[in-house]
């Protein structure tokens, strides 16, 4: 295969993973527990929930009482499988496991625990009942099974040494041959942002506001003046003085410059916001 297949091929591969992206974010969360349901973990009264007649012991619980109240289909897709082979080479060392038939059922990660005489309280810190919890993150528990090497994000802000990464927000150059990334960009912030990173809070209440609308109490064009000249940090604006992603993050530090932090902020998180907010 020749460089400009090569890089072709890179591009349609990472276009098809940022379409995958965007269909789920779209579809949005499935909520894995089923609305105007009780919780029946740690209520003495609500045994029967899960359990048969007598006292709640592991000979008497029913498996399929879990989708009576979580949706198998929801956890699937926001949480993990169930009902397969427990075929993990690290699955003997999974501490708790418990395989039914050589399978793995919610039992398996999770550890419903109580007493049946008094009720309790969830601890808090292990919320989700994970098995040998709390965990320090509840990601920990899950490289139990899983090799956590093969679970690192895709970071192509940071990782600009690889090229490939380039295509996720750049288009092609006109007229290079073979085939690279561009200054130009497949889509304006912050609909290329949305590609990857959800649409938040944050994100509506300043996306597209214009800094010449004075909606907050202080000259906010003035404001943001004062604040580049005293500390040489550009805050670019968008078409019409508009607020937009990029205004208050670099999105390519390895390029272009700026703090390599965990936000991408052009200026301290300490400093930027008083770039226009009189806080």
């Amino acid at each position: 295969m020749g460089e400009r297949q090569a890089s072709i091929s890179a591009l349609t591969t990472a276009l098809a993973g940022l379409a995958l992206l965007a269909t789920l974010a779209a579809a949005g969360n499935l909520p894995v527990t089923l609305p105007d349901k009780p919780n029946p973990h740690g209520r003495r009264q609500l045994c029967g929930s899960c359990h048969d007649d007598g006292a709640p012991a592991a000979r008497n619980f029913r498996p399929a009482s879990c989708t009576e109240c979580h949706d198998p289909q929801a956890h699937l897709r926001e949480v993990h499988p169930t009902d397969f082979a427990g075929d993990s080479p690290k699955a003997p060392a999974f501490p708790g496991a418990r395989l039914v038939e050589g399978r793995a059922t919610c039992l398996t990660c999770h550890e419903i625990v109580c007493n049946g005489e008094t009720d309790f309280r969830v601890a808090r810190e292990n919320r989700a009942m994970l098995s040998g919890g709390p965990w320090p993150r509840e990601t920990d528990f899950c490289y139990q099974c899983h090799e956590r090497a093969l679970y690192r994000a895709v970071m192509p802000h940071r990782d600009a040494a690889d090229r490939q990464l380039c295509w996720y927000c750049h288009a092609p150059r006109e007229g290079v041959q073979p085939v690279e990334p561009g200054p130009e960009l497949q889509l304006l912030p912050p609909e290329l942002c949305n590609k990857c990173h959800k649409d938040n809070k944050h994100e509506r209440q300043h996306i597209g506001r214009s800094v010449l609308s004075n909606h907050l109490k202080t000259d906010t064009a003035a404001a943001l003046r004062r604040f580049q000249e005293s500390t040489g940090v550009t805050l670019p604006l968008g078409p019409g003085d508009t607020v937009r992603c990029t205004t208050c993050h670099n999105p390519n530090p390895a390029c272009g410059g700026g703090p390599q932090e965990s936000r991408l902020l052009r200026a301290a998180k300490e400093r930027i916001c008083y770039a226009c907010h009189d806080l």
